[in-house]
Order: structure tokens, then sequence, then C-alpha cells
């Protein structure tokens, strides 16, 4: 294999693949359900980022897990709402996951730490997703694509405390 590194000057050249913490708009690349083992089912999504806080995380993508569980589907209600899937106070079928992909939200990516074979490390996790359309977001800024008509079919101002 012949690589041609003549416009490098170094390693940073190269970027990284991880964003920054901040708020981003995003869309849905990929979401799928996954078998994690044979009790429980996780949903894996892609995100790019379209825009956001860091110019320089734009075009890179983030990956999240959402465990298909009683625990965890305040979160997966939340993102099905939240991606204009369904509206508060609906109700339907979804096609979910395979529905997501090119819905467009806002989402904050967090800096967690964790220990790991005893040393600590860093890894970005997403936070917390809001509609493009809700105020506490209103200030993120917006990518090209940026109305596909999400805004529109979620909650604007829903809090969604009573999950």
């Amino acid at each position: 294999m012949q690589f041609d590194l003549t416009d490098v000057k170094n390693e940073d050249d190269f970027g990284g693949s991880r964003i920054t913490p901040g708020r981003y708009h995003a869309t849905v690349e990929n979401a799928e359900f996954k078998e994690f083992d044979t009790t429980k089912n996780v949903i894996e999504i892609e995100y790019r980022i379209l825009a956001g806080t860091d110019p320089a995380s734009v075009g890179k993508t983030i990956h999240d897990r959402l465990w298909d569980s009683e625990k965890a589907l305040w979160r997966i209600r939340k993102l099905v709402t939240v991606l204009g899937l369904i509206k508060p106070g609906g109700k339907g079928t979804v096609n979910w996951p395979i529905d997501a992909p090119g819905c467009q939200l806002i989402l904050e990516a967090r800096e967690e730490q964790y220990e790991k074979d005893g040393a600590k490390k860093t890894s970005i996790k997403i936070g917390d997703f809001w509609s493009l359309g809700h105020k506490d977001v209103a200030d993120v800024p917006r990518g090209d694509a940026a109305d596909n008509g999400a805004a529109d079919n979620a909650a604007a101002d829903d809090d969604f405390s009573e999950f």
C-alpha cells in the first residue's frame, strides 16, 4: 500500500474524529437495532454534525446507544418526539428506528470521565437532545439542511418533565 503524505506537516493536520463538547445541529445518519446479548437489545444511532458550538466538529459523527429497556424507555420516547416521528399527546405506530435517518435535531455532547484498567479516560457522550424549534436551543447555529420539517412536527416548548 502506498501513501502520499507530502501535504501533511504533522499528525495534527489529520484532525480528529472526536467532536468537542457543546450543542450541535445534527442529522441522524443511521439507526438500527442490535442484539447486545441474549437478554438485551440496543438501538445504535449515528449522528452527523451539521453546525454548532465548534465549527471544527462539522461533518464529524458521534454515536449513541439507546437501551431497549423499561428503564430507558423515556429516552426513546423523547427522541421519537424530538425527531418529529410522533407528536406529543399523539398515539400511533412508528417504524422505529427505520424512520430516524434523515431526521434532524439539536444534541448536546458532553465529556464524561471513566476509569478503565486503572487509567482515567474521557469520552464524548450525548447528554440531551431537543427539536430544532425548541426555545432552549434557539441560539445553536444551524447547518444548510435545517429545514426538513422536524421543527414543525416536534413540540417546540415541551420540557418532557412527565417522563
